[in-house]
């Protein structure tokens, strides 16, 4: 066992406000005039530091009349917090807002009877997502799926490279969802899992920002020239993370990469990671592909466990026992039980973090 320290964990975190938009819902009043927010946008999370808080600064649209900013419980009375902001003044902070959710009210007081503008907001774990298709996680059953907490935020991508580029650079993979019975989707059906097994834990929100694409292999994840570079680092420049989960693989069996190529690939595309979000942790699955080859011997392997046993990465779960179970038929994998299998793999590796700051340095630790 390998103990990463959490100060080292958190070198990148402390003192953020790290707003990730979420699907709107539980909003009141938001054509209220007068009180139009301008950040942080409705319902979004933001990555608490190493002492479990996070400052929650706001933003007023200019030109508003006094208004007053409440920061409340969902469905809790009084507020916990509350701001009054004069006229012309337009932003302000919570310091040190702890891990929940929460209701940010923005209320004008130039009028008696004036509406309340309210988003939801949270202070909790926010992970980057990356890799191929596992990592995109969804059920090729087409079964939608949803949040057991409605604590889980994630985006709904199916690792659509086009999709993005079709925005025209906009940050599709940014907007996430608040998953639940109203809001259920078919990607990301692992990392809602996981979020749900960590939301009950530590009774915090858990984000999982997404940038997985199906079908890749390692050289597509390069800096130097790979096509899914631009996106993660637009994605990882953007926020702030607790840290990468990384699902890859396949494709390298399939194309027949060495041990070599897939261990410099991943390599490179680490340390240009640390160069955007120093220090940032990495956590590496030990996956590959079910053929004639013995797990143990498979090259992909074999360059993730030299990640971790370089320190380069810490090292996830073997999600490879998901295809090595006696029942496993095809692709049974993509399913709703391997993909809410492979989440609950996660756990206790992510959960070690965590609690502990643990980095495991050998898979099967």
């Amino acid at each position: 066992m390998r103990r990463q320290p959490m100060q080292h964990a958190h070198k990148y975190v402390a003192g953020l406000a790290l707003f990730v938009a979420v699907l709107s819902f539980a909003a009141q009043g938001a054509s209220a005039a007068g009180a139009g927010w301008t950040t942080p946008p409705a319902n979004t999370i933001l990555q608490r530091n190493g002492d479990g808080v996070a400052d929650l600064r706001f933003a007023l649209a200019p030109g508003g009349p006094k208004t007053e900013v409440t920061l409340s419980r969902p469905g809790q009375k009084p507020p916990l917090l509350r701001q009054t902001l004069g006229k012309g003044k337009t932003t302000g902070t919570f310091p040190k807002v702890s891990g929940g959710l929460y209701d940010l009210c923005a209320r004008p007081l130039d009028k008696a009877d004036a509406a309340k503008d309210c988003r939801r907001v949270g202070v909790g774990e926010v992970f980057l997502v990356a890799g191929q298709s596992n990592a995109v996680s969804t059920d090729l059953s087409h079964k939608r799926h949803a949040s057991q907490t409605g604590m889980v935020a994630v985006n709904d991508y199916h690792g659509d490279l086009d999709k993005v580029k079709a925005e025209e650079g906009k940050p599709v993979v940014d907007r996430l969802v608040f998953t639940g019975p109203d809001a259920a989707i078919t990607a990301n059906v692992c990392w809602m899992r996981l979020g749900d097994l960590l939301a009950a834990k530590y009774q915090v929100p858990v984000a999982f920002v997404n940038v997985a694409r199906d079908a890749t292999n390692s050289d597509c994840w390069n800096p130097a020239s790979g096509e899914c570079w631009p996106l993660f680092e637009q994605t990882l420049a953007r926020g702030t993370y607790r840290a990468v989960l990384w699902h890859q693989g396949e494709s390298d069996v399939m194309w027949n990469f060495s041990q070599e190529k897939s261990f410099e690939n991943i390599k490179s595309l680490i340390t240009a990671s640390r160069k955007i979000a120093p220090g940032i942790p990495w956590f590496v699955a030990h996956n590959s592909l079910k053929n004639e080859t013995p797990y143990a011997q498979q090259p992909v392997r074999q360059a993730q466990a030299a990640l971790a046993a370089q320190g380069l990465a810490c090292a996830g779960p073997d999600t490879d026992v998901i295809r090595d179970n006696p029942d496993w038929v095809g692709v049974a994998d993509f399913g709703a039980e391997g993909l809410t299998r492979h989440g609950e793999l996660w756990f206790p590796v992510v959960d070690a973090f965590l609690r502990e700051g643990t980095c495991r340095g050998a898979f099967g630790e």
